[in-house]
């Protein structure tokens, strides 16, 4: 949960920045926020700066972007420094809409925030995990004889047909009774 809320905190701190909200973080930090489009910029200067970016770098812009007059800026800072983390669930099945809008319209009427700001503390997605994948990395076994085996080649291969599928789990987060 905590990634998802620093993931969160840095799309509003883009967000305000861009508007030109924001003030008050380091060079290497700024010039991340002020990128346009997507992706990683594939030049020198983009990893020179990705290189001198560290959580000093972030910490330091949290703690000063927890008084920020925005509610969900400081509110998102204020849950990570304090470590005050939503709660989160974790399904076999996809959490069904209606029980994320009830949790979003708590959260709206708790905080007195729009549905687009309450989406930045309720939220849902999916994790997949794949305990093997073959194509991406072996896993070598040292046998007695010493030589090297992939386990591919001396295991069992329903097991490793079990251990090569994608788990698909679903989760809702959202902030505990006593934060709201």
């Amino acid at each position: 949960a905590a990634e998802q809320v620093l993931v969160r905190l840095l799309r509003r701190a883009r967000e305000r920045y861009l508007d030109g909200k924001l003030e008050h973080c380091g060079r290497n930090l700024e010039y991340f926020l002020a990128l346009e489009g997507g992706g990683f910029p594939d030049t020198p200067e983009a990893l020179h700066r990705f290189a001198g970016l560290d959580d000093v770098d972030i910490l330091a812009a949290l703690k000063d972007w927890q008084s920020d007059p925005d509610p969900v800026l400081s509110r998102l800072c204020n849950m990570l420094l304090n470590r005050r983390l939503p709660a989160i669930k974790i399904k076999k099945k996809p959490i069904a809409e209606s029980k994320l809008e009830g949790k979003i319209q708590r959260v709206q009427a708790a905080w007195g925030l729009t549905r687009d700001e309450a989406g930045y503390f309720v939220f849902s997605g999916e994790i997949v995990n794949r305990a093997y994948n073959q194509d991406r990395q072996n896993i070598n076994i040292l046998r007695e004889n010493g030589k090297i085996r992939d386990v591919a080649s001396t295991s069992d291969q329903l097991n490793l047909q079990a251990l090569s599928a994608d788990v698909v789990k679903h989760y809702i987060c959202y902030p505990k009774k006593g934060v709201i």
